[in-house]
């Protein structure tokens, strides 16, 4: 090691006239020298020593050897470079790839509507597997836009801009867009909304969450079946109950759901899960992102409840501070209760 410090200070005249130069108080620098076609990387101590008095009687040098520690960070650095090139591929890749999926899909459930509604009754065996189809499509179409919204929610790819809006006005809405699919089952869906209810919320965000538990509340609900909204202020949130009466969600795929994780390896109930993992992981980040919570309850054969909580008022829009932003006028569609 001796030999060694002997061929660094000789090989560095830079080092000797640093060394010469100290005459105050003890230095801590780095030093670096290309060696044996290797760069070497030290970090340096330089002391002063003195006698018993206040002479200056000799300077000591230590050298700690970190060569090794600034090759492992380039490798890093480096490392980091390829996975995010990486990453941007994988992004450019997964949304390119994501609406060439999508796209044909669209077609495909617009094409099997059109089918059924070609069929007559006497092609009742016919229109039993075109039913099937139908749904098939239906789902994995809905999978693939939950899918696609999960991901643009992970990248930061969506805005979040609250406003004021009416709760009863904003429900109706997502109740008129999901009517046609409760019509074909004949479930009854009520919504019990105080018309002053305000919420401070994304617009696109909350359609998205209306959206998601109305399509799964439809999906495990008989025939005939009820589904019901409900809003109650408690302090300054408004809590949003989607009911229905439905088969409810057996106990080991309410565990499963509870973990919060997008991606589950297993559901109880089968494919018709697939696509509500996704949907409910949307739904808890775009409340999250309000400073809400959601949760749910539910019982076999007897139906379950999903809610979620938002900030709001009870004074309509009149009296909610919308903080300087622009509000935008909502109408709706849907008429009676």
């Amino acid at each position: 090691m001796i030999q060694q410090d002997f061929m660094v200070l000789s090989d560095s005249p830079e080092l000797l006239e640093r060394i010469r130069a100290a005459s105050d108080g003890d230095e801590r620098f780095p030093f670096h020298r290309f060696h044996v076609d290797r760069n070497k990387y030290y970090n340096c101590s330089l002391s002063l020593i003195y006698d018993s008095g206040s002479v200056l009687i000799g300077k000591i040098l230590m050298f700690n050897d970190i060569t090794e520690m600034k090759e492992s960070e380039s490798r890093l650095r480096e490392n980091a470079r390829q996975l995010s090139e990486l990453n941007a591929f994988k992004d450019k890749l997964f949304t390119v790839v994501a609406h060439d999926i999508r796209d044909p899909i669209a077609l495909l459930v617009s094409l099997t509507e059109l089918l059924g509604d070609e069929l007559t009754a006497a092609d009742f065996e016919n229109a039993e597997l075109v039913r099937e189809l139908k749904g098939q499509v239906q789902n994995t179409f809905q999978l693939v836009e939950n899918l696609l919204d999960w991901y643009r929610s992970q990248k930061g790819m969506v805005v979040f801009r609250p406003l004021g809006w009416n709760l009863q006005q904003v429900v109706r809405q997502a109740l008129l867009l999901s009517g046609t699919k409760a019509s074909m089952k004949q479930i009854r869906m009520t919504e019990w909304i105080n018309e002053k209810l305000t919420v401070r919320a994304d617009k696109e965000m909350l359609d998205l969450i209306l959206r998601n538990l109305l399509s799964n509340a439809i999906k495990f609900t008989g025939i005939g079946g009820a589904i019901d909204i409900r809003a109650d202020m408690e302090g300054d949130m408004i809590i949003v109950s989607v009911r229905d009466n439905g088969a409810g969600i057996d106990d080991q795929t309410s565990e499963l759901l509870r973990l919060e994780e997008p991606f589950l390896k297993s559901m109880a109930n089968g494919d018709n899960s697939e696509d509500m993992r996704f949907g409910l992981t949307l739904i808890r980040e775009f409340v999250r992102i309000h400073g809400g919570s959601l949760w749910f309850e539910s019982e076999p054969g007897v139906g379950t409840t999903f809610s979620f909580t938002l900030p709001g008022s009870a004074g309509g829009l009149a009296s909610f501070d919308d903080g300087g932003m622009k509000e935008e006028a909502y109408e709706s569609d849907f008429g009676g209760r």
